[in-house]
């Protein structure tokens, strides 16, 4: 069950930027600007730190953390950018659709989805998953809003389909070595998941209903980008945690769930660490930069439409 956590939060991640940026009429480029020079910055550094460790990296593995989200190293910052550029376009799309064409989007991107899930074509189905999750959101705050704001609905839904996720996740487990059970990683693993959406969906609408301030969640959220960046790093991912892994089990292997527990603390908490040390200093300057480079932007395409305008 653990194993589910990096997918429930890249979706819970979908479902709030979807129900805000709904409300979005224009894709603001000094985000897309601080997020690239954030997590190029982060993955340089961890590049060096292992140079300076001693670690003999090739010359591949260095130029692809230098250009970390060309390369994909953490994919999720490139296909959520992809994803956030085009958001005022599915935002037209939406205004201007109907309910039952609405309802026939969904339909296919989810195929489209669980066609790429089953088949494993690695063609941009994260980014699909992506404007599937937004699509689905869109037409419930469309056309369903009342039901959204049913807490009493939301809850029992919440508890239904959490009840089918973790029989379907203990099935799979159970089926892993069963020809056929494959199937079944689709109902629970993937983005588009029938099973395990409506569970984040229902749970993202009763805290939704909850009135509260926090100075202190906010912050930790405004760290969240730096603390992926960190802990999904390709070196830290590839080398750093087996290498974690291959000295604790020789030590007790018995004790491998609290070895697991321990690096999933541990890492949390460092990397939360190094995220808010980062967010006071560096971050400064790629927001600053990025800022200046909107403006550069900004006037060079007035300048352009001045000129075809005239």
């Amino acid at each position: 069950l653990a194993s589910y956590s990096g997918r429930i939060g890249n979706i819970l991640f979908v479902i709030c930027s979807a129900y805000f940026l709904l409300d979005s009429k224009k894709t603001k480029w000094n985000k897309i600007f601080t997020i690239l020079f954030d997590s190029m910055i982060i993955s340089v550094f961890i590049v060096i730190c292992f140079l300076c460790l001693g670690y003999s990296l090739s010359l591949n593995t260095i130029i692809r953390q230098f250009f970390p989200d060309i390369f994909g190293n953490v994919w999720f910052i490139k296909a959520y950018v992809i994803f956030y550029i085009f958001h005022p376009i599915y935002n037209f799309l939406i205004s201007r659709m109907n309910q039952w064409w609405h309802l026939v989007i969904i339909l296919i991107l989810i195929l489209f989805g669980i066609f790429n899930e089953v088949y494993r074509i690695n063609y941009g189905e994260s980014i699909v998953q992506f404007i599937c999750v937004y699509f689905v959101v869109a037409y419930f705050k469309k056309y369903h809003n009342d039901f959204c704001n049913n807490k009493k609905l939301n809850i029992i839904g919440f508890i239904y389909f959490s009840i089918m996720f973790l029989l379907i996740s203990i099935s799979k487990h159970l089926m892993f070595f069963v020809r056929g059970g494959e199937g079944l990683v689709t109902l629970s693993d993937s983005m588009v998941s029938p099973v395990l959406f409506p569970v984040l969906f229902f749970l993202f609408n009763i805290f939704r209903q909850i009135k509260f301030k926090s100075s202190v969640i906010n912050y930790l959220a405004s760290c969240s980008l730096f603390v992926y960046c960190i802990h999904d790093n390709e070196l830290l991912r590839g080398i750093l945690r087996p290498k974690y892994y291959s000295y604790v089990l020789s030590i007790n292997a018995s004790a491998h769930i609290a070895w697991i527990a321990l690096c999933a603390i541990g890492m949390f908490v460092i990397a939360y660490l190094l995220a808010i040390l980062y967010k006071n200093t560096i971050h400064r300057g790629t927001s600053w930069i990025a800022n200046k480079l909107e403006l550069v932007l900004d006037k060079g395409w007035q300048k352009f439409m001045m000129k075809i305008h005239f």
